[in-house]
């Protein structure tokens, strides 16, 4: 930390330290999601119950939709036309969300949280190789790391 304060400054390593910090957070919490999503689908009690994994799914989802919406809302309520704007942007994305958290709770629910985790783990590879290739600017020389560039 004191050597990146002394090449970046104090506010660009507090910054990077902070960020840091939250992506692990993240990473910790998310895991957890998963763990604790495989300990619900196997419960007899909550079995007997009928919670599949289509219901956790969709309680978890329908959770989650709200609090962006509340959130997305909130930003952009000075502007009558931007919140159209992004309510039309955000049906599409509920839908395919739905869809992903689906798919994920199903492959949950028959393999468990290690497996489930593999694959998101491949699917980041695969988003990451894809995202490289449609949008890096390879000019540059910097190849991945460096996002095309606008003329202008």
């Amino acid at each position: 930390y004191e050597l990146a304060c002394k090449g970046e400054g104090r506010a660009a390593a507090d910054a990077r330290l902070w960020g840091s910090l939250l992506a692990f957070l993240g990473s910790v919490g998310h895991s957890g999601m998963f763990v604790m999503a495989e300990h619900a689908l196997e419960n007899k009690s909550a079995k007997a119950a009928g919670l599949t994994p289509f219901r956790l799914s969709s309680c978890m989802g329908a959770a989650e939709t709200i609090v962006l919406a509340v959130f997305v809302s909130l930003q952009v309520t000075y502007d009558a036309e931007r919140l159209n704007t992004v309510a039309l942007a955000y049906a599409p994305l509920i839908l395919i969300d739905g869809l992903h958290a689906l798919s994920f709770f199903a492959t949950l629910g028959e393999r468990g949280a290690v497996s489930a985790a593999m694959l998101k783990g491949v699917q980041v590879v695969f988003v990451f190789v894809a995202s490289s290739v449609l949008s890096c600017d390879t000019e540059s020389g910097a190849g991945w790391a460096t996002p095309p560039q606008t003329e202008g």
